[in-house]
């Protein structure tokens, strides 16, 4: 499914200031490029990653829109 069938503006979900990025949601999702950044809504401010890398995140796409990231090291 793409993102923006989850975060489009006329959905509930318009107005989120973060996205929690689980294991789950990366199998769901796949990897969090460009495409999906772009996608979300102008009030996203931060990805929280459960994960040590930002492999999974496309980081010139997120810093682009002004969206902070943080992972978890040590995690695996």
């Amino acid at each position: 499914m793409p993102v923006r069938d989850l975060v489009w503006p006329s959905t509930t979900y318009a107005n989120i200031i973060g996205i929690y990025r689980h294991n789950a949601s990366a199998d769901f999702i796949g990897i969090f490029g460009k495409e999906p950044i772009e996608e979300l809504p102008s009030s996203i401010k931060c990805i929280a990653h459960n994960g040590a890398r930002y492999g999974q995140i496309d980081v010139t796409a997120r810093k682009a829109r002004g969206i902070g990231v943080s992972n978890t090291p040590r995690s695996n």
